[in-house]
Protein backbone atom coordinates (compact mmCIF):
# COMPACT_ATOMS: atom_id res chain seq x y z
CA UNK A 1 0.00 0.00 0.00
CA UNK A 2 1.21 3.63 -0.92
CA UNK A 3 2.83 5.45 1.94
CA UNK A 4 1.39 9.12 0.47
CA UNK A 5 -1.59 9.29 -1.46
CA UNK A 6 -3.34 12.32 -3.06
CA UNK A 7 -7.15 13.15 -2.68
CA UNK A 8 -9.27 15.07 -4.47
CA UNK A 9 -7.79 18.30 -4.50
CA UNK A 10 -4.25 16.99 -5.47
CA UNK A 11 -2.99 17.44 -2.02
CA UNK A 12 -0.94 14.71 -0.32
CA UNK A 13 -1.68 13.41 2.96
CA UNK A 14 -0.91 10.77 4.76
CA UNK A 15 -2.47 7.39 5.75
CA UNK A 16 -3.21 8.53 9.25
CA UNK A 17 -4.69 12.20 8.54
CA UNK A 18 -6.90 10.41 6.78
CA UNK A 19 -8.01 8.44 9.52
CA UNK A 20 -7.77 11.27 12.14
CA UNK A 21 -9.72 13.63 9.22
CA UNK A 22 -12.40 10.47 9.02
CA UNK A 23 -12.11 10.56 12.90
CA UNK A 24 -13.16 13.96 13.57
CA UNK A 25 -16.27 13.50 11.06
CA UNK A 26 -17.57 10.82 13.86
CA UNK A 27 -17.05 12.41 16.37
CA UNK A 28 -18.42 15.95 14.61
CA UNK A 29 -21.47 13.47 14.14
CA UNK A 30 -22.14 12.64 17.79
CA UNK A 31 -21.63 16.30 18.98
CA UNK A 32 -25.00 17.62 20.13
CA UNK A 33 -24.95 21.46 19.85
CA UNK A 34 -28.84 21.87 20.77
CA UNK A 35 -32.05 20.16 21.56
CA UNK A 36 -33.26 19.52 17.94
CA UNK A 37 -30.23 17.60 17.34
CA UNK A 38 -30.34 15.30 20.27
CA UNK A 39 -33.94 14.71 18.62
CA UNK A 40 -32.00 14.20 15.55
CA UNK A 41 -29.67 11.89 16.09
CA UNK A 42 -32.13 9.53 18.97
CA UNK A 43 -34.56 8.98 15.73
CA UNK A 44 -31.54 7.92 13.38
CA UNK A 45 -30.12 5.80 15.58
CA UNK A 46 -33.23 4.18 16.61
CA UNK A 47 -34.41 3.90 12.99
CA UNK A 48 -31.55 2.20 12.09
CA UNK A 49 -31.73 -0.56 15.35
CA UNK A 50 -35.57 -0.81 13.99
CA UNK A 51 -34.10 -1.75 10.49
CA UNK A 52 -31.71 -4.28 11.36
CA UNK A 53 -34.46 -6.17 13.95
CA UNK A 54 -36.80 -5.91 11.09
CA UNK A 55 -34.10 -8.01 8.55
CA UNK A 56 -33.31 -10.48 11.64
CA UNK A 57 -36.90 -11.18 12.55
CA UNK A 58 -37.80 -11.29 8.44
CA UNK A 59 -34.68 -13.45 8.11
CA UNK A 60 -35.38 -15.65 10.69
CA UNK A 61 -39.27 -15.96 9.72
CA UNK A 62 -38.02 -16.86 5.71
CA UNK A 63 -34.92 -17.87 5.92
CA UNK A 64 -31.30 -16.59 5.03
CA UNK A 65 -30.80 -17.85 1.83
CA UNK A 66 -34.10 -16.55 0.46
CA UNK A 67 -33.41 -13.27 1.95
CA UNK A 68 -30.58 -12.51 0.53
CA UNK A 69 -31.98 -13.45 -2.97
CA UNK A 70 -34.41 -11.34 -3.01
CA UNK A 71 -32.06 -8.54 -1.91
CA UNK A 72 -30.18 -9.35 -4.29
CA UNK A 73 -32.28 -9.11 -6.96
CA UNK A 74 -33.78 -6.07 -5.46
CA UNK A 75 -30.80 -4.68 -5.56
CA UNK A 76 -30.09 -5.41 -9.46
CA UNK A 77 -33.54 -4.06 -10.79
CA UNK A 78 -32.44 -0.97 -8.90
CA UNK A 79 -29.50 -0.70 -10.95
CA UNK A 80 -30.80 -2.02 -14.05
CA UNK A 81 -33.94 0.88 -13.61
CA UNK A 82 -30.74 3.58 -12.85
CA UNK A 83 -29.31 2.40 -16.22
CA UNK A 84 -33.03 2.33 -18.42
CA UNK A 85 -33.44 5.90 -16.63
CA UNK A 86 -30.04 7.07 -17.77
CA UNK A 87 -30.38 4.69 -21.43
CA UNK A 88 -33.62 6.62 -22.07
CA UNK A 89 -33.21 10.08 -20.73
Amino acid sequence: MYKNSEDVEGKVSSDSSKIKYIFNLVIKFFTIRSFSELIEKVVYILGLLISIGFLIVLGAMIGWTILIALLTISLALSILKLFWLWWVR
